[in-house]
């Protein structure tokens, strides 16, 4: 909960033009010059000028062009060029006097493909706990138990889920190690071709006894990590970060970066959104929830937990990205579950052929609302079954299916962030808005954030690079827009009866006192920079975070946003009306009260 009283002990976050605190954490100590820095995408390259100004860094200017040259085929060093070029005269600089200290950030070819195979259940569990705090696609474990004894299904899975990384864990038992020797013997040959790098873990002495054996079945892989008791997430983390290097080891493609007497690092932009989201959460002692979406990725990254106990999970889904995932998803989640987000009628086919322009396309943006519409509803999808996904990591025994509405059962987060290109590059903010709460469907109250300069893996990685104290406030709010607060009150209840009353106590102004009927969404006016008292007295049947009927006395004042106040009582799981007429007025309806987009004179009735 944020700015009532819950019983809460952290700190809520506050959001005035910034996310989510005041004043600097800045370091005196610290020497701070101005940096360079790129954004290295498989779609889109984009560069940042930091300048330093009253001893801070702050984000001056950005560049920003397509990774794709004229024939389709990605042109690192040319976009680079471009990018850098253009972010430098935005910011008034040359390439003569163009900061000496550099970054590379990428997330092209960038994500490593990460399977696990374990004895065991529990094995399994111990390996996927350790990796989930890294950005990676992590395919679902293989047990050598029952079908994973055959090497054919063993084999299959491998050749099938095409990992870049395999994590074989030896277990505790006799019977565990001979189960890791006939992996070892599977691995060995389904994948000679392959080649990817394995990593022994687990009981270092039954991996000392199997080495021989390992060095001879796998003599075509790239490496074998030689067994060590360190823990797995050091290790993938090791190979994250030299497969990066190895990437960018060629001078000529960072030549435009390089630079004499000057200083580069190179590191993952998707690493980057997650340690900037842990930074947040740990700088405001709140629970953070980040939804990215990505042209090629699409990631959610939770940080949650009391203070000195957080837990880190991300998920990464590499086939869902909003641009070039766009035909897996629909394969994934059926035609229906994209549709259902839009107020007219469109069939299969028209799904099918917009996807495919996208895809072969993914730099052009929309020209029309209906096409920007459609966009919209493959965002709130690919964003829904990640965090399906993520959910699974917090709740592995419940059984997720294609195409559910239910909400995933992940921490509710105190503050809820969107980034990647897909949400910063909406022509409104509400629209972005929407698309969060649709997809995360937050609960009780929640600050909303959004990352509008496409930055937040910057922030993480200079983070990264010094801690949380190299990364002044100033430079968070440069790149994280509040937009505001969300309240949904949870339960269900009869269309057109009252939810929730709230009332706005603005400083400056008299009160406003509004009754939300459920199935409603609304917004209260609260600009950025001002600050208002929230006083919430939902029905009986709906929660606020203190019970059903109970209502929320305020603590401290809430501050504005970009977009307001906004009170979602559509219901919490959010459900959609069945009837194809019904939903799609529902739908005119949320659209029109958030003023997310311009009158539809292509739908009948509006």
């Amino acid at each position: 909960m944020t700015g009532l009283a819950t019983g809460d002990p952290g700190s809520p976050p506050q959001a005035g033009g910034q996310v989510p605190g005041v004043g600097s954490l800045a370091d005196p100590s610290i020497v701070r010059e101005p940096i360079l820095a790129a954004d290295v995408g498989s779609v889109v390259t984009r560069a940042y000028l930091l300048e330093v100004v009253a001893g801070s860094r702050r984000l001056i200017a950005i560049g920003e062009c397509s990774t794709l040259g004229d024939d389709g085929v990605p042109d690192v060093r040319g976009s680079l060029s471009r990018a850098l070029s253009e972010c430098l005269r935005a910011g008034g600089r040359t390439w003569a006097d163009a900061p000496r200290e550099r970054a590379l950030i990428t997330s092209a070819g960038s994500l490593p493909r990460v399977a696990v195979i374990a004895p065991s259940g529990d094995d399994a569990s111990i390996a996927t706990g350790e990796l989930e705090s890294l950005p990676l696609v992590l395919l679902d474990p293989m047990v050598l138990d029952g079908q994973g004894l055959n090497p054919d299904v063993l084999t299959a899975y491998l050749e099938s889920g095409e990992p870049d990384i395999v994590v074989l864990m030896s277990g505790t038992r006799p019977i565990d190690h001979e189960r890791a020797r006939g992996a070892v013997e599977s691995i060995g040959l389904g994948l000679a071709i392959n080649a990817p790098y394995l990593i022994l873990a687990g009981d270092v002495q039954a991996f000392e006894s199997l080495r021989p054996m390992v060095e001879s079945q796998l003599a075509g892989m790239n490496q074998v990590t030689r067994p060590e008791p360190q823990p797995i997430l050091q290790a993938v983390g090791r190979r994250i970060m030299e497969s990066l290097y190895q990437r960018w080891h060629d001078p000529a493609d960072r030549e435009p970066l390089a630079k004499p007497g000057g200083s580069m690092i190179i590191h993952s932009s998707l690493h980057g959104v997650c340690v900037a989201a842990r930074n947040v959460g740990d700088r405001y002692d709140v629970d953070v929830l980040a939804a990215h979406a990505g042209a090629t990725y699409t990631m959610a990254s939770s940080y949650s937990g009391p203070i000195n106990q957080r837990r880190g999970v991300n998920v990464v889904r590499d086939d869902v990205g909003s641009s070039t995932g766009r035909l897996a998803l629909l394969k994934e989640v059926g035609a229906a579950s994209i549709s259902r987000w839009l107020p007219y009628d469109i069939d299969e086919e028209a799904l099918t052929d917009h996807a495919r322009r996208v895809q072969a396309a993914p730099w052009q943006v929309p020209v029309t609302v209906r096409d920007l519409l459609i966009d919209h509803a493959f965002n709130r999808e690919s964003l829904r079954v990640t965090l399906e996904r993520l959910a699974r990591r917090f709740d592995p025994e419940r059984a997720w299916r294609a195409g559910a509405r239910g909400v995933p059962k992940i921490p509710a987060p105190d503050l809820l962030i969107g980034s990647g290109g897909a949400l910063a590059r909406t022509p409104r903010l509400a629209q972005a808005v929407l698309q969060m709460l649709d997809a995360v469907q937050p609960a009780a109250l929640t600050q909303l954030a959004l990352d509008r300069a496409t930055a937040m893996s910057l922030l993480g990685v200079l983070g990264y690079m010094g801690g949380t104290s190299a990364v002044g406030s100033e430079l968070e709010h440069d790149v994280l827009l509040s937009l505001g607060i969300c309240v949904a009150p949870v339960g269900v209840g009869n269309e057109g009866e009252t939810a929730i009353r709230v009332v706005v106590s603005y400083s400056d102004k008299a009160p406003v006192e509004i009754d939300v009927p459920f199935g409603v969404i609304e917004v209260l006016p609260l600009p950025l920079g001002e600050r208002a008292a929230l006083r919430l007295y939902p029905s009986r049947e709906f929660d606020v975070g203190l019970g059903r009927g109970e209502a929320a006395a305020p603590r401290v004042e809430v501050q504005g946003g970009a977009v307001g106040i906004v009170i979602d009582c559509r219901g919490r799981p959010l459900q959609l009306p069945d009837d194809d007429a019904k939903r799609q007025a529902k739908l005119l309806q949320w659209f029109q009260a958030m003023r997310a987009y311009p009158p539809l004179t292509f739908v009948e009735g509006n």
